[in-house]
């Protein structure tokens, strides 16, 4: 990890140099995992709520000061160590401070750096979140490390599905499994994001989810699991698929297969210059539009790093962004008939000149159990 490290404060450095600035200050840097990003840890990011109290500097030096202590708190997570007691003159000779996340800066360190300092603040987020879109070689192996652990957990699913157990057991199961893969930190529920639907195969949505215990899995059903998750290594990965309890309906073979074409029809465009938003115009004119169906809301492109929802994104300004050569992205369009459940192919893929190839080695085919 120490190259990695080395690597990506080289490149914060060279960003600093462009705009000629001193430093570059982080705020609310557990958004998207900065910290973790620019530390290089191997250990599972803290699932930390949107909150303005926790800050990083990186200076030209390649330094990386934490300017804030982790205390029980209601409301934050993270306290300030008082940041006027924090003298940052040897890290400011020009004055000139590089911002990244600034809405989250609370006014009073912002202040605090102009009239302490004479301080000249430049926004600087969307440089710095394109340097950590774009992943190196050694990123781009730790992220297929990733994908290849969630293949072997993504083995345990047929055994739990076949069980007749409630969709909260199916996903206690899960994350046991990740669990024991060690994939943890300090909530197990945020590191391993799981989404699940299930209902007669054919049949519309179950219009009431059942909270407690959960509906039961049975023969005839139609389950679909999508996971997020952060594994051992400091890195992320996604992988959804589609199972079958059962012989499948013929609407559900079909729209498994839209479903896959979907993907393999991004992927295959993904390439450098071309942005989310080209992509998802290009889903809905070969596929949505031509099948009758609807766009759905939900985020269905979007890149994967030391966060599982990192730039750029289909639901946001991010989607604009071009590609490049060597960013990491999770591709899994939603294909959701009217009244039904989703169904969706989701896996992990870098950009290349040639389109988007895929890390995840688990079969694409439509899951049908006995």
């Amino acid at each position: 990890m120490e190259s990695i490290k080395r690597n990506r404060i080289e490149r914060v450095i060279k960003l600093m140099n462009a705009n000629g600035l001193d430093a570059v200050l982080v705020s609310n840097c557990a958004l998207g995992n900065l910290n973790t990003w620019l530390l290089a840890k191997e250990d599972m990011p803290l699932h930390i709520p949107f909150n303005r109290n926790n800050l990083c500097l990186v200076t030209t030096k390649g330094e990386v000061l934490e300017l804030c202590a982790r205390e029980p708190h209601p409301c934050d997570w993270y306290k300030y160590p008082l940041i006027t007691e924090t003298d940052l003159t040897e890290y400011l000779p020009n004055k000139r401070l590089g911002l990244v996340n600034p809405t989250y800066l609370k006014k009073v360190v912002r202040d605090d750096l102009m009239e302490k300092y004479g301080t000249e603040l430049i926004d600087v987020s969307d440089e710095f979140h394109l340097l950590k879109m774009e992943k190196t070689g050694d990123e781009i192996e730790g992220i297929r490390k990733a994908a290849a652990l969630f293949d072997r957990a993504f083995t345990s699913i047929p055994m739990l599905l076949t069980g007749e157990h409630t969709e909260r057991e199916i996903a206690a199961g899960l994350r046991n499994r990740f669990r024991e893969m060690d994939a943890e930190c300090e909530d197990l529920q945020s590191s391993t994001m799981l989404s699940m639907t299930s209902a007669p195969d054919g049949a519309p949505s179950e219009a009431e989810p059942i909270l407690w215990p959960g509906r039961r899995v049975v023969y005839g059903d139609r389950i679909n699991i999508k996971i997020n998750g952060y594994m051992p290594g400091g890195f992320a990965s996604a992988i959804a698929r589609t199972f079958v309890i059962g012989d499948p309906c013929e609407e559900t073979r079909k729209y498994w297969d839209l479903a896959v074409s979907a993907q393999k029809l991004i992927a295959e465009n993904a390439k450098p210059g071309v942005t989310v938003k080209e992509l998802m115009d290009l889903f809905r004119e070969k596929i949505l539009t031509p099948e009758g169906l609807e766009e759905s809301s939900e985020n269905q492109i979007y890149g994967i790093g030391t966060g599982i929802s990192e730039a750029p994104r289909s639901i946001d300004s991010t989607r604009d962004i071009p590609l490049a050569d060597g960013m990491t992205l999770v591709i899994a369009p939603v294909i959701r008939p009217e009244g039904k459940d989703p169904y969706c192919a989701g896996d992990v893929f870098v950009v290349t000149k040639d389109g988007a190839k895929r890390l995840n080695r688990t079969s694409s085919e439509l899951y049908v159990l006995q």
